[in-house]
């Protein structure tokens, strides 16, 4: 499987953490056949050359476009180039993650089974990182379902999935088409899985596959440690709505008044956050500049 698989990678600016990311892969029993590396900022090239000998058996691919195209538009571009070499199966990461021990192993098991399918993640001090989220379609709002236990099951069925790892067939590419580039940042992924999920069963797996790098700032939330996330996730967060709002009637699943509500849980869910961190006015702004934004991505 290995053997057919580009491993799409987008960075900005991170160069200490894409390293570590390569030398993963570099640590792998196999290597992938393709790796796309797109570069949002067009600092990474050189380091991506340095890494080039350390994985002979990979044709490495880089490009940098002419203006930052958010992880969104990275991914979409990337999933282009990947399919484009002839790729039957698309690898999603982002550059703060780094490979486990026998991950490959750990991918062509679960390819053999699913289309689509992603697996488990650890943050950065080897904790496990809970991602077990469903779309509740009458809000239009992914939810966590907590109820779920990997000692009685060894794969989680949802219709979500993040870019932070997911693994996706050619064939579903060809079905659903791209990611779509007007996220810019946040749903993109969300709605990806969606998507897939019309077609295919779309699964988390019980193999701890990768580890986030960075130690990024988590706050106390319904019980749990959870990242805290940046103002310009929230401004797009809301911003891009509107789009969710466009996929939900362009197949029939939008209600209104359900969707409303959605919207009100969410921006009750990043006050409550807001006010944990301390930024309850300055989240409030970019909830509603998000809201009000007609601003559109290309």
């Amino acid at each position: 499987m290995l053997e057919k698989t580009a491993i799409v990678i987008v960075t900005y600016r991170r160069n200490a953490l894409l390293r570590v990311l390569f030398e993963s892969l570099a640590g792998q029993t196999r290597a992938p056949a393709w790796i796309v590396v797109v570069d949002n900022d067009g600092e990474a090239g050189p380091l991506v050359d340095e890494i080039r000998p350390s994985l002979p058996e990979t044709h490495i691919e880089y490009r940098h476009p002419d203006r930052n195209l958010g992880g969104a538009g990275g991914f979409s571009l990337g999933a282009e180039m990947a399919m484009a070499l002839g790729a039957e199966w698309l690898w999603f990461m982002d550059d703060d993650v780094m490979l486990l021990p026998d991950a490959d192993a750990c991918v062509e098991r679960w390819a053999a089974k699913h289309r689509v399918f992603i697996g488990r993640r650890q943050n950065c001090d080897g904790s496990e990182f809970f991602y077990q989220p469903r779309f509740n379609e009458f809000l239009a709002v992914p939810v966590p379902d907590f109820g779920f236990d990997f000692a009685r099951a060894d794969e989680f069925f949802t219709d979500v999935v993040s870019f932070e790892g997911c693994v996706v067939h050619r064939s579903i590419v060809e079905t659903i088409g791209l990611p779509d580039a007007r996220f810019f940042l946040s749903w993109d992924d969300i709605i990806y899985g969606w998507l897939a999920a019309h077609h295919t069963k779309v699964a988390i797996v019980s193999d701890f596959i990768l580890r986030r790098t960075q130690d990024v700032p988590t706050i106390r939330f319904l019980g749990r440690h959870v990242a805290k996330p940046s103002h310009l996730y929230i401004f797009h967060f809301f911003k891009n709505r509107r789009i969710v709002r466009e996929y939900f009637k362009a197949h029939g699943k939008y209600n209104p008044v359900g969707f409303r509500i959605g919207t009100l849980v969410l921006i009750g869910k990043e006050l409550y956050r807001g006010a944990a961190a301390g930024e309850l006015f300055v989240v409030s702004r970019l909830i509603a500049r998000g809201l009000m934004s007609r601003e559109v991505t290309p």
